[in-house]
């Protein structure tokens, strides 16, 4: 049976949703594993590559569409991520706001790298 606080909560919006990104960088770029966990513990395993937050279905569209697989680097790929994230919300979207990392096979140790902001507009160019 539900008690009145299972129906409210699974259909009213839930202050903090969370996702998480999970990724393994395997030695070979057949290896990698990347994971999507949804704010309800709801697991997704992607290819390739992975939108989440707002408007995450539409900017992955924007992105799916633009997109050649693989693409051929880091700055075409910054670039159709931009686009697209201009394109899903409609908006000139400051890529000062953003937070970009990649994944470095070849890192010995974390394989997790932050591009600093100073980069961005080399990436764009």
């Amino acid at each position: 049976t539900r008690r009145p606080s299972d129906l409210i909560f699974s259909q009213e919006q839930k202050p903090f949703e969370v996702e998480i990104l999970l990724a393994q960088v395997g030695e070979e770029a057949g290896q990698n594993e990347l994971y999507r966990i949804s704010f309800d513990g709801t697991i997704f395993q992607e290819q390739s590559f992975v939108v989440i937050g707002g408007r995450s279905e539409a900017i992955l569209s924007a992105i799916r569409q633009g997109s050649g697989n693989p693409l051929p680097n880091l700055q075409a790929a910054f670039s159709l991520c931009v686009r697209s994230l201009r394109t899903a919300t409609d908006h000139d979207v400051s890529v000062e706001g953003l937070e970009v990392a990649v994944l470095k096979r070849q890192q010995v140790g974390r394989k997790f790298s932050r591009i600093p902001q100073v980069d961005f507009p080399a990436l764009l160019s």
